[in-house]
């Protein structure tokens, strides 16, 4: 069978949700690091596979792609993913992909700017540290999104609005968990923290959590409570 080739760092929210489908739905493929804090994905040959130069990408056989959100139906419909994770019914994956759409300006584009803001800027870009009054303005808004998704949870439903955990869900939490650099604590939202322990005994998200440490660690970004069990 064809395998992958999946172009990415674990730093990336989008490529763990990408790694994370690919070790849930036994897909074949081979993960490749970037050294995105060199610019490795600004190099020409990186270009070729992808000419937004952004991560994730993947490779597959002469095929290439971008954007996570793109590639997880394309790798759904080659290798016939129908479970949980992404459902073939189509009533069911419209309403996974319809959080894939919601995402991007809601918790992912808060999340963004704390983490640049606060650890990427200022230790590699060279940019002023965040003011304490930006800080908390960003975490305001993190706090009404969390709240936002509590209420989803409070439904008795997943992300997905799905009866059982779906890769919306993976999406979700790899975002909420990025925040843990910046020593989030979720106690406020009570459905939150107990959908993120269950999200976190599934081995394919141990398992990529361990790898998003590592590059915590290698960067000198805060790593204290990324605990994995």
């Amino acid at each position: 069978m064809l395998r992958v080739k999946l172009y990415g760092n674990l730093i990336s929210q989008p490529t763990r949700t990408l790694n994370e489908f690919c070790l849930l739905c036994n897909i074949p493929y081979d993960f490749i690091k970037l050294d995105i804090f060199n610019w490795e994905h600004k190099a020409k040959w990186y270009a070729e596979i992808n000419p937004y130069q952004l991560i994730p990408s993947i490779s597959h056989g002469d095929f290439k792609l971008g954007e996570t959100f793109a590639i997880i139906p394309y790798l759904a419909e080659y290798y016939h993913v129908n479970n949980q994770w992404y459902p073939s019914d189509l009533q069911k994956r419209s309403l996974i992909n319809a959080y894939f759409h919601w995402q991007h300006l809601n918790i992912r584009r808060f999340v963004r700017l704390l983490v640049f803001e606060k650890f990427v800027g200022p230790m590699w870009k060279g940019l002023p540290p965040i003011t304490s009054e930006r800080e908390t303005e960003i975490r305001a808004d993190i706090a009404k999104t969390l709240q936002s998704i509590n209420d989803m949870l409070d439904n008795g439903k997943y992300i997905g609005r799905t009866q059982e955990l779906s890769i919306a869900d993976i999406a979700c939490y790899n975002e909420i968990a990025q925040m843990k650099i910046a020593a989030f604590n979720y106690s406020d939202w009570p459905k939150v923290k107990l959908w993120m322990e269950e999200i976190e005994k599934l081995e394919a998200v141990k398992t990529t959590m361990v790898g998003f440490k590592e590059v915590v660690d290698s960067l000198g970004f805060p790593s204290s409570n990324i605990i994995i069990n």
